[in-house]
């Protein structure tokens, strides 16, 4: 198999069950992919007074799937409608799980260091 046969077949989104005590139910949470990271993350730096607004929605409606993994809500924007008149703390518990799982506001350099360590130059 080639690399990028593995590339394309690999599930490397895992996907956590996290309890909700506001909505009385447990939820899944996928990783985010790196698309949806960044749509994210431009999000967030496009914005000028940082209080949030919408961004617990979009991360929520980005990371929230079925038990099966299959996404809740297909178009992004339906989501963040659904989702911005919810409870503030069940979204802040979500936004706040999902940005630990996806590693945001880490420089990655360590990280990237760390896998990298044994690693020699092509000849």
């Amino acid at each position: 198999m080639t690399l990028r046969e593995r590339l394309r077949t690999v599930n490397d989104r895992r996907v956590s069950k996290l309890h909700i005590p506001q909505w009385g139910c447990d939820v899944h949470l996928r990783e985010l992919s790196a698309a949806q990271r960044d749509i994210f993350e431009l999000h967030w730096l496009s914005r000028q007074d940082r209080n949030g607004e919408q961004s617990r929605a979009m991360i929520a409606a980005m990371a929230l799937v079925e038990e099966d993994g299959t996404p809740v809500y297909q178009e992004l924007g339906e989501g963040i409608l659904d989702l911005m008149n919810k409870n503030g703390e069940a979204l802040s518990l979500i936004s706040a799980h999902v940005m630990r799982d996806n590693k945001f506001w880490e420089t990655g350099a360590e990280e990237v260091a760390k896998n990298s360590a044994g690693d020699q130059p092509a000849s």
